[in-house]
């Protein structure tokens, strides 16, 4: 598998679990689509660390914390964009937890 590859499988089952997630009630509700818009952004971030983390083709554990860092900062501003706007709904909580579960980090060789 390429570098490329590698980040691009991440990223794309990260956004493809946040759909499946919204529409798994049948309806997408614009909060839905505010936090998934909030999440595709913050992604571009954690998109340039993980590629800069795969460039060598080793994972350090500056580079794993990093990921973990950033995986962490995405969570914490999607949970406080939709407890701003009215609250956390349920379908702000499954999104939540959804990202908190699909967007992996890849684990340093270096443990």
């Amino acid at each position: 598998m390429s570098l490329d590859s590698g980040a691009d499988k991440i990223l794309a089952k990260a956004m493809m679990y946040l759909i499946e997630t919204a529409a798994k009630d049948g309806v997408i509700t614009q909060e839905e689509v505010d936090l998934i818009d909030t999440f595709e952004v913050s992604l571009k971030k954690y998109e340039g660390a993980l590629r800069e983390a795969y460039a060598d083709g080793i994972i350090t554990l500056d580079e794993e914390n990093r990921l973990h860092s950033i995986k962490d900062y995405i969570i914490e501003g999607g949970k406080l964009m939709a407890d701003l706007a009215d609250g956390i709904s349920k379908d702000e909580m499954n999104l939540l937890i959804s990202m908190m579960l699909s967007l992996e980090v890849p684990r340093s060789q270096f443990r």
